[in-house]
């Protein structure tokens, strides 16, 4: 029987004197070169990275051969539960079946505890009575994440057990093991955090949220949003199968989120054949209705390209519909420390998702909204479509076309200016006059342009009696 001692060092008990001896005068002559051999181990120890294999060992080994102990062992702790990191040992010493003893006043105070003295009375084997020493290891939040214990073999001729100076050292080396793994916790942090920005965004927008995390908060500013997502995939899977439809799937998003990225932009997300980006967050972007219109040019550009190359498979022409809208959006991160998930909530978020879908009823490839029409600087090729009153969006809304050719043949133009004449007929509610312009216009250019069709349409059916409030080109899905 061995009757113990327990003692306790609290992690922050440390006081500074102004009258404390000089550390010379402290170190006899003799001593010195030992002390900074010792020094000099402790130090390299301290300089081992975490994540090395032999770091958890040679904190272990440490006291064994440094402070003079018989065993050593480095625990960690997760989830309730206790498992050996590393371990050392002289003598034939069984450190791990004694440590679990004390691991529990440990975790439960976070501080270390040692056992001075130990009275031995009667034992069948002496030899394997110890005095215990167990630091506790702390993370950044100061959570137990893991303890360095220390034994000493006591027998009949030695009952000394663990000195105050040799626990304070067992705690200053599970402050370095702390210290190491709070630093490899921040690196692998870091570097999950720089491969999760350079999947959704540009390297210059990249730099700029390494230099400035903060930008990543919540916060509401104005944005610029874009949606895109391509005709008919859904059918088409079913028709090419799985394995082709992801390699397609690859290509697409490779080449389409390129263009975004190219215009600086930021992928919200994907789902499934769609693109989700924005402009103005989490960087600022003064161009950012302009950088999104670009990219969409660059995008249908660049999918005549991708349907030409996949036409031998899916035997017909691919094509994306693009929405894009600008407003004031509540921008941040929504995800976790495995995954960023920054995104933006507000109308007019909504309103880009709902100008991609309505592209299949005007036959048109990019649409626009009057507030990214506002805050542009060049002269693109617009085409106003009209007022739109889509379902899931309470205001009318002055729509436009954003086309790819910078110069439309003198036919396409006066096709385009008897749309407008009939238009400002229709928002007159002069709808004769707008009908009879539409009539003529067809003669003379043809049925082809699906938005002078919908036009016509929505004055044929319309009941004038009953129409209350701003007229407006209705589409009641999306």
């Amino acid at each position: 029987m061995a009757k113990k001692h327990l003692q306790s060092i609290e992690s922050d008990s440390f006081i500074a004197h102004s009258n404390l001896l000089s550390l010379m005068d402290l170190i006899p002559v003799d001593s010195k070169n030992s002390i900074e051999r010792w020094l000099e181990a402790l130090l390299a120890i301290s300089q081992t990275q975490p994540g090395q294999d032999n770091f958890a060992q040679n904190a272990a080994l440490a006291v064994v051969e440094l402070i003079g102990l018989d065993g050593g062992l480095v625990m960690l702790y997760k989830s309730s539960v206790w498992s050996v990191a590393g371990i050392a040992s002289k003598s034939g010493v069984s450190i791990e079946s004694y440590c679990p003893t004390i691991l529990e006043r440990v975790a439960e105070s976070r501080a270390t505890h040692f056992e001075s003295q130990v009275m031995l009375e009667s034992s069948d084997d002496p030899t394997q009575v110890q005095a215990l020493v167990s630091s506790p290891i702390l993370d950044s939040g100061g959570n137990v994440v893991g303890a360095l214990c220390g034994a000493r073999r006591l027998t009949a001729d030695r009952t000394e057990g663990i000195h105050r100076l040799e626990a304070r050292v067992v705690q200053f080396l599970a402050a370095v093991i702390g210290a190491g793994l709070i630093a490899e916790n921040q690196q692998a942090d870091a570097s999950r955090f720089q491969m999760q920005l350079e999947q959704f965004a540009s390297p210059s927008l990249v730099r700029a949220m390494k230099d400035d995390s903060s930008i990543l908060d919540a916060r509401e500013r104005e944005i610029t949003v874009l949606f895109s997502d391509i005709r008919g995939f859904t059918g088409l899977t079913e028709r090419v199968g799985a394995e082709k439809t992801f390699v397609m799937i690859r290509n697409l998003m490779n080449q389409l989120t390129r263009c975004i990225l190219d215009e600086n932009g930021f992928i919200m997300g994907y789902a499934g054949d769609g693109i989700a980006a924005m402009w103005n967050a989490p960087a600022s972007q003064l161009d950012h209705a302009e950088l999104a219109c670009w990219a969409a040019i660059n995008m249908q550009r660049e999918m005549a390209k991708i349907s030409q190359f996949w036409n031998f498979i899916t035997g017909e022409v691919l094509e994306a519909r693009i929405g894009i809208s600008t407003g004031i959006a509540h921008v941040g991160n929504a995800g976790s420390r495995w995954r960023m998930n920054y995104s933006a909530l507000g109308p007019c978020v909504n309103l880009a998702s709902r100008l991609e879908g309505a592209n299949k009823f005007f036959g048109t490839s990019i649409l626009i909204s009057q507030s990214t029409k506002d805050r542009l600087f060049s002269s693109l090729e617009l085409r106003r479509i009209g007022p739109v009153l889509v379902k899931g969006v309470d205001q009318i809304e002055q729509v436009y076309e954003l086309r790819l050719d910078s110069k439309s043949s003198s036919n396409s133009a006066r096709c385009f200016a008897d749309y407008e004449q009939a238009l400002q007929w229709f928002e007159q509610r002069k709808y004769d006059r707008a009908s009879q312009v539409i009539e003529e216009s067809q003669i003379r250019c043809g049925d082809g342009d699906i938005a002078m069709r919908v036009l016509k349409n929505q004055i044929d059916s319309l009941d004038a009696s009953a129409y209350q409030g701003a007229p407006a080109i209705r589409l009641l899905t999306k």
